[in-house]
């Protein structure tokens, strides 16, 4: 799914993955490097140092997409299911961010 779609569909909205529990990350842990999400989307990135402003509408939508991909994406690993709708989250999770090696780990087991 393109990131300059109107809408990205969440996982959560989607009725193929009704059976999933959406995997939140850190279940009482306390990580070495956490990604801090909060409940507001604030409208800027940093950017090698630098403040880089863009629109809040798409940046919530983005933000939103990559932390409801994450959780499933967490669900899944979890399960250990191998299936074509893991191949969509994958790429998706990708897609909205390709430096996640372990979203490219289970996207090539996928072909195994």
């Amino acid at each position: 799914m393109p990131l300059d779609d109107d809408k990205i569909p969440l996982f959560a909205e989607r009725p193929e993955w009704a059976d999933v529990t959406p995997l939140e990350q850190y279940e009482n842990l306390t990580p070495l490097a956490p990604i801090l999400y909060t409940e507001e989307c604030e409208p800027f990135v940093f950017l090698r140092s630098k403040v880089l402003f863009i629109d809040r509408d798409v940046f919530c939508r983005f933000f939103l997409a990559d932390k409801d991909a994450t959780n499933y994406f967490r669900a899944i690993v979890k399960k250990g299911e191998k299936s074509l709708r893991v191949l969509d989250l994958t790429e998706q999770v990708i897609e909205l961010n390709p430096a996640h090696y372990s979203a490219w780990y289970v996207f090539l087991l996928a072909f195994v």
